[in-house]
Formats: structure tokens, sequence, C-alpha cells
């Protein structure tokens, strides 16, 4: 398979399951005493995520695709949120997905969301082959820069 749909397949599962969490009827969930905290962790990952995807895009510039193949006409970008993370957009739509998993009822929503963490994961790995072989700094970038999220220095 090629690159290019290879790349094509996964951006279509990742909306399909972005969709999923965000269209399939929720199960009301109680959550008890834990309600209004829960209520306030969505709150708080859909902020987090929705700042950390539009702070992320902006770095991106011309860069920016959601395609995991790099732009013809990209830069590999390493300042911003990118100095903290690799793939802080994918970062920004778990955040998003896992609030959307808690705020829609575990079950399904949270085998959505395992789904999309899988295929995230699967989809960064790919892009970082790509990258690696266009970028020749990509490798030492990916060695002291976190995938999702910051590396902690010991």
């Amino acid at each position: 398979m090629n690159n290019s749909l290879k790349g094509n397949l996964l951006v279509i599962g990742q909306f399909i399951l972005l969709g999923l969490l965000i269209f399939y009827p929720s199960n009301s969930i109680n959550y008890g005493l834990f309600t209004l905290t829960v209520t306030i962790a969505i709150a708080v990952l859909i902020a987090m995520g929705v700042v950390i995807l539009g702070l992320s895009f902006l770095a991106l510039g011309k860069s920016l695709t959601a395609h995991p193949v790099p732009a013809k006409q990209g830069e590999l970008v390493t300042d911003g949120l990118y100095r903290f993370a690799r793939h802080p957009i994918y970062t920004g739509v778990l955040a998003i997905g896992l609030a959307m998993a808690l705020s829609g009822g575990l079950f399904p929503h949270m085998l959505f969301f395992i789904a999309l963490v899988v295929l995230l994961n699967y989809k960064a790995s790919f892009e970082e082959q790509l990258l690696r072989a266009r970028y020749v700094d990509y490798a030492s970038y990916a060695e002291k820069t976190g995938r999702f999220l910051p590396k902690l220095k010991r």
C-alpha cells in the first residue's frame, strides 16, 4: 500500500472515531458524588484540547495537514508547543476525545476513545518514519521530545 493511500485511510479512521465520540448517542451516566468533579474535568479537557489545537495549528503554518505525509512546501517545526511534544495536535484531539468519552457514558464511548488512541499512536509512528526520511534533524528532535506529552527529565 502506498503512503498516500495509507495516510488517507488513517485520516478517515481518525475522523470516523471522532464522529462516533461526538455524535453517538450518550448514555446518561451518574458519577454520584463525583458528578461535579467529572463535569469540571470534562470542561478543562475540552478547553485544554481547543487551546492546544489552536496553538499547534498556528505554529505549523504552511506545514499544517491532517495527512501524515509531510506537506511538500512544509518545514520541520520544533518551536512553540512542538518544543514539548512532537504531535501536540494529537494531544489536543485526545484531550477532547477523552472529554467526549467521559460525557457520553463510558460504554461504548470509551471503546471509541481507546481505538482513537491506538489509531493516533500508529498514525504518529507512520508519520515519524516519513519525517525521519525527509528531515535530517528529525531523529535528534524525536530523541529529546515526547510523542504526545513532554518527556520527563531524569
